[in-house]
């Protein structure tokens, strides 16, 4: 199974399309490789299974959840940057900024 699948899927939903999008996904993660750390990785990936496979029985979900990442993935950059805040103040105002500096941003 690969994402443009799923992305097609979206477009287009139908009972067969799905069925066949299950069953794809139940093939690849009932394999057994014979490496202990990879076949239990595999059984992880396949008892998640109900929540990777949402988008399946809500079509208009996302397949990624990039935004929230990149929200995040600022913050710490800056916090690595500049080895984190020094004083209480600094913690303070970190946390009063972001939320303004996000703001700012969806309005450019």
């Amino acid at each position: 199974m690969q994402v443009h699948q799923l992305l097609d899927y979206r477009q287009n939903p139908t009972v067969e399309e799905h069925l066949r999008l299950e069953t794809a996904f139940n093939d690849l993660f009932t394999n057994q490789t014979g490496y202990d750390a990879l076949d239990q990785k595999i059984a992880k990936t396949k008892a998640k299974k109900d929540s990777l496979l949402l988008v399946l029985q809500y079509s208009k979900l996302p397949l990624h959840n990039n935004a929230s990442e990149m929200g995040v993935r600022q913050r710490v950059r800056k916090r690595d940057v500049s080895f984190g805040p020094r004083t209480e103040s600094g913690v303070k105002s970190g946390i009063l900024s972001r939320p303004l500096q996000r703001l700012k941003k969806s309005w450019a």
